[in-house]
């Protein structure tokens, strides 16, 4: 059986950029950088920011003009993680 968890996921969020690189932030304080792409339902990391950098995939679900979500595998737990989309302008 699936189970649920709730969790408070304010402080998690990617920021993705024009030139293949992205930015990621956790809760925990954790956080990585590096660079990405997508391969039809796969969107590929390589955090460049850690001692041994690997890369990793997740698989997207879903797709719009305004949200993302994907599967992710944690430690042998599959989880679901949707993301809205915020434009930020430059200043």
């Amino acid at each position: 059986a699936k189970e649920k968890v709730e969790m408070d996921l304010s402080p998690v969020y990617f920021e993705f950029y024009p030139d293949d690189r992205y930015y990621f932030q956790s809760t925990l304080k954790f956080s990585e950088a590096g660079r990405y792409y997508a391969i039809g339902d796969l969107l590929y990391t390589t955090d460049t920011t850690a001692a041994s950098p690997f890369e990793k995939a997740v698989k997207v679900t879903r797709l719009s003009a305004d949200s993302l979500t994907f599967l992710m595998n944690d430690k042998g737990t599959e989880k679901s993680l949707q993301l809205v989309k915020i434009v930020v302008e430059n200043q």
